[in-house]
């Protein structure tokens, strides 16, 4: 066996896993996010504008890491990586 085939390969599973895990990360911290501002605006007097901005805010991490999956090129994908990444 070739030692550089097998650290190829282990380097493709760990991206993989990592890949997921991003995406599973941002599902949650989207869902946390929408119980936020449930509970907001039934608890508090914060206007119907913060809690829609912040509800885009918060999902449009998973939004843009789908996205990047169809990108069109290495540099498309790094790119919108990059923006659910700030």
């Amino acid at each position: 066996m070739d030692v550089e085939n097998d650290s190829e390969v282990l380097k493709g599973e760990i991206d993989e896993k990592k890949i997921f895990d991003i995406r599973q990360r941002a599902f949650h911290f989207a869902v946390r996010i929408i119980k936020l501002c449930q509970f907001l605006e039934k608890n508090s007097n914060i206007s119907r504008n913060l809690i829609g901005q912040l509800i885009d805010a918060g999902t449009s991490i998973g939004a843009n890491l789908e996205e990047a999956t169809a990108e069109q090129s290495r540099a498309d994908f790094v790119h919108k990586n990059s923006i659910s990444l700030k």
